[in-house]
């Protein structure tokens, strides 16, 4: 069953897609946008997925990878929204892998083998 959605956020997931932080792009020309030729798993960028717009789904192995910036970490508020959000998100069977913008730009080669690491575990299951 696919994970229901607001419609009033694809007009911004449009938005956000068009317009990739460095570190999306970073991330899509390193290993995501070959994950469907490489392992047969399609991706989708800036996703809605319930009341929230995720960076990347990888729908057939239930993944959602999420690259944070500092406030992340930094705000308590940020943090226990993103534990909210992980959390609804499990309840569809999704796992959700988060990076820093910071791994995604120095360790582009490491967060790419850390998310096919996890494809194949999901996919075996």
């Amino acid at each position: 069953m696919p994970v229901p959605y607001r419609k009033d956020l694809v007009t911004l997931a449009r938005k956000l897609r068009k317009n990739p932080t460095e570190p999306e792009k970073k991330l899509w020309f390193a290993c995501l946008r070959r994950l469907k030729q490489l392992k047969g798993v399609k991706v989708y960028r800036q996703r809605p997925m319930l009341d929230y717009i995720v960076d990347f789904e990888l729908r057939d192995a239930k993944i959602v990878v999420e690259i944070d910036g500092d406030s992340h970490y930094l705000e308590e508020a940020s943090r226990t929204k993103d534990a909210q959000r992980d959390a609804a998100l499990a309840e569809y069977g999704y796992k959700v892998v988060r990076f820093t913008n910071e791994q995604v730009m120095k360790e582009a080669e490491w967060v790419c083998e850390v998310i096919y690491r996890l494809i194949t575990e999901r996919l075996s299951v």
